[in-house]
């Protein structure tokens, strides 16, 4: 959720890959949407301000390495 709570964000695995997605807190309405084709995501945070998600998982083909992408909100 957003600093200000004006906002939720989810993360997850779609098809193909995964995506991360924006929510308002007051509506339901869909706000933005990002997809990873190239990773499995597993974690999301929003930083202190609330200008940036950041999004975390696994990446790669096996083994699989780790990576994490930051989108600005706003």
């Amino acid at each position: 959720m957003s600093p200000s709570g004006s906002t939720v964000y989810i993360t997850g695995g779609s098809n193909p890959g995964s995506a991360t997605l924006a929510y308002s807190a007051a509506t339901g309405a869909q706000l933005w949407l990002a997809r990873h084709s190239d990773m499995l995501l597993a974690a999301v945070a929003v930083s202190a301000g609330g200008s940036r998600v950041y999004v975390t998982g696994l990446t790669g083909p096996f083994p699989n390495d780790y990576a994490t992408a930051a989108h600005r909100v706003g």
